[in-house]
């Protein structure tokens, strides 16, 4: 067993790995990173209907940070940067241009000729561009994936988060992970790599057969509000065309002339001849029959399990609300149809404003969120599918079970909270890139913060500031996730879940592990003109360790020893001290602490009695502190541990087996932010009045004073997500965090 510590510029250890590793002789042939992250996988309520991927054609490992490097034609790149929409004509730039492609992984350096392209057409008003990627060589079994920007999205992890959840439905959708992306030296930023809709794809996730022959797929568009409702047009694959919602996507040439045109819209002619025909003989009739007929043709379990996910993420920009960024296939393995979705950046409390929707109960409405008003936008099929009560049943059991597995909170936040320590120490740079990147092309730019970051992935909205920030997200990432998932857990509460049989499709389906997927290799690092993470690997049995500075410069060792210490510019002497507990009744004292701001003076607490890696004091919707803000410490003239009271809403209590700590977040300065902990696992101790009258002081186990790498005293920081920072800002009156480090105490 060993694992990475560092090292301050004296030589002393000032910070461990939370992981431990175990040496093997594959060991020395991966470029291991420190602290690297374990990305723990949704959990699978439902019964597997798709293989998900091949030995050919594996998942995209979720807990890797590639760096992609493009060396493009510089004039035909030029334009295309520079003019997204062309100047000439105001149409959109689709230009493919010529590129060598360099991927770096932890463990190998891939490098193919290829082409480079824009994508979509809202996310071109952004300066920060989403690009298609089309190789010449295979890489991991693909030869294009997408590059997408999330230029909209404060918390960069939404997108991943959705991807994730239909796979966990057992609905094939994109995979990927996050990249670093630079193209003819300009620095992209932090990108998300993920699959095309491509015959490839289709193959290895939907048929898990690279060989297999495919069927036909064709994407579905919106056109102002008229969508793809499938009605049969006739047989005239002229009149699917100029309706002007459906696009002929993938087909096998082996099978389908790619010069007949009837041929290639046939499958799609016959979907919607089948579906009219079904409704107009089933649409009054409730029997099994109906069901039974429909399931010949359509693979409606599938369509189920996408329109739950919909349902649970608020997917405004995909198949439920507006048929879009989905497609229709044609499996000729089952001989049946099914839908796809994809492209998620609309989603999970992060969307641009729709008229369509009912914000005021979005959280609530599990089944008609999609269409409050059928005269605006034709929902016809979905309806006609909806009426009748058997599938109305099967898809509240499958919410049900998602809600109460995949998509409950401690779950999600497990899976977020891993992602965000995964992308935390690029969130910043990303941010920034954008500001330096020298193109003409003068698109939307959101202008993010660290502090963005932290707060969107718990419960602060995020609001458009005129040019300096475009977007809103109106919800925080994990505040939706719980909203919504109540909301859907109500909704089904009478529902019976042990009647869990597939509706249609109900195949014995052995789903496709990767035994590569998920190993602790979470970070690939490069030399950049931006971002310098050049780092060197020894194989020792010494405690010689990891040494930080500020340019991210790293000279990294294995050591078999442990050590206990704190995170990001602090310093302490570590120590192996005992575990601790809960202190017994008659001794400790019973306090609050609240914020001295004259723009807003909360109490320092949590809204829940739990574990949490940082948290908010209030809740900006309805402006009142945290429901849990008493607490517990052992002495008020030394450090003590400060223990969170059971008691709600300031009253006394008992204490409760967590505690407060630093956490592993930290702002753009390296400040950690506040976290929750069991007690037994808490690092440091806390003493008011300890530098100054009115701080909150920190101190290791052994009662030393924390400090930062300048050596000044460290305290608590009041603001929304409480940190800390410098406890000498008290004495700089006119410093702008002065009124930050003073906080009023309570006895109770």
């Amino acid at each position: 067993k060993y694992k990475y510590v560092a090292l301050n510029k004296k030589g002393k250890v000032v910070e461990e790995e939370t992981i431990s590793r175990t040496y093997s002789d594959e060991t020395s042939k991966i470029n291991e990173v420190y602290n690297s992250v374990k990305v723990p996988e949704l959990p699978e309520p439902l019964k597997p209907m798709f293989k998900m991927g091949t030995e050919k054609f594996p998942p995209i490992p979720n807990n890797i940070i590639y760096n992609l490097y493009a060396k493009c034609n510089e004039k035909d790149y030029s334009f295309l940067a520079n003019e997204p929409f062309v100047k000439a004509t105001g149409s959109s730039n689709k230009l493919d241009v010529n590129c060598t492609i360099t991927i770096i992984s932890p463990d190998t350096t891939f490098q193919s000729p290829g082409t480079i392209h824009l994508i979509g057409w809202g996310s071109r008003i952004y300066k920060k561009l989403s690009w298609a990627i089309k190789l010449d060589k295979k890489f991991m079994g693909r030869k294009a994936f997408k590059l997408r920007a999330m230029p909209n999205e404060p918390t960069l992890i939404r997108e991943r988060l959705a991807s994730e959840l239909y796979n966990a439905a057992g609905v094939p959708t994109q995979q990927g992970t996050y990249t670093r992306v630079f193209i003819n030296g300009d620095t992209y930023g932090l990108y998300t790599l993920i699959d095309s809709f491509s015959k490839n794809w289709i193959q290895g996730v939907v048929h898990g057969d690279t060989k297999a022959k495919i069927g036909v797929s064709y994407k579905l568009y919106v056109s102002g509000r008229k969508c793809s409702n499938f009605k049969y047009l006739g047989d005239s694959y002229k009149k699917y065309v100029k309706y002007g919602t459906y696009q002929l996507d993938e087909f096998d040439k082996s099978v389908i002339d790619p010069t007949d045109e009837a041929a290639k819209w046939a499958p799609l002619i016959r979907f919607t001849k089948l579906y009219s025909d079904w409704n107009n003989k089933y649409a009054k009739d409730t029997s099994e029959a109906a069901i039974k007929a429909l399931a010949k043709f359509l693979n409606i379990e599938s369509l189920l399990r996408l329109m739950a996910i919909e349902t649970l993420t608020a997917a405004f920009d995909n198949f439920w609300l507006y048929s879009s960024n989905a497609a229709l296939y044609y499996n000729p393995e089952r001989d049946n149809f099914q839908f796809i979705s994809y492209d998620y950046d609309q989603s999970l409390g992060d969307w641009q404003y729709s008229e369509d929707v009912n914000y005021q109960t979005l959280t609530k409405d599990c089944i008609t969120w999609a269409h409050p008003d059928d005269t605006i936008i034709d929902h016809s099929f979905i309806n006609g599918i909806l009426s009748h009560p058997q599938i109305i049943e099967r898809y509240k059991v499958i919410l049900a079970k998602l809600s109460r597995s995949t998509f409950d909170p401690k779950t999600v936040s497990k899976f977020v909270n891993a992602l965000a320590d995964l992308i935390r120490e690029d969130v910043s740079w990303n941010f920034e890139a954008i500001d330096k990147l020298k193109i003409d092309y003068d698109g939307h730019v959101n202008h993010y913060t660290f502090e963005d970051f932290e707060g969107n992935l718990a419960y602060t909205p995020i609001h458009s500031v005129g040019n300096y920030r475009y977007d809103n997200t109106t919800y925080g990432l994990m505040e939706w996730v719980e909203k919504k998932g109540d909301g859907c857990r109500a909704y089904t509460r009478n529902t019976n879940i042990q009647r869990d049989v597939n509706i249609s499709d109900d195949y014995d389906v052995e789903v496709f592990r990767d035994s590569q997927q998920n190993k602790m290799i979470s970070n690939t690092t490069t030399t950049t003109t931006t971002k310098s993470k050049s780092k060197t690997k020894t194989t020792t049995s010494t405690t010689t360790t990891t040494t930080k500075s500020k340019s991210k410069s790293k000279t990294k060792t294995k050591t078999t020893t442990t050590t206990t210490t704190t995170k990001n510019k602090t310093k302490a002497t570590t120590t192996n001290a005992k575990k601790t507990s809960t202190p017994q009744n008659n001794k400790y004292i019973t306090v609050k602490f609240k914020g001295t701001m004259s723009s807003s003076k909360y109490y320092l607490g949590v809204q829940q009695l739990a574990v949490q890696g940082s948290f908010d004091i209030a809740k900006l919707n309805d402006s009142a502190s945290a429901v849990y803000r008493t607490w517990h410490v052992t002495s008020t003239t030394e450090p003590s541990f400060l223990y969170l009271s059971k008691a709600t809403y300031g009253n006394d209590g008992e204490p409760s087996d967590l505690c407060l700590d630093l956490g592993t977040y930290t702002n753009g300065e390296g400040y950690n932010y506040l976290s929750i902990v069991q007690c037994s696992k808490a690092t440091h101790k806390f003493r008011y009045g300890g530098t100054y009258g009115r701080t909150i002081d920190i101190y290791n186990k052994n009662n030393v004073h924390i400090t930062d790498g300048d050596g000044h005293n460290l305290c608590l920081y009041y603001s929304m997500t409480p940190r800390i920072s410098q406890c000498r800002y008290v004495e700089e009156k006119k410093n702008i965090n002065a009124e930050h480090m003073d906080w009023d105490i309570f006895y109770l």
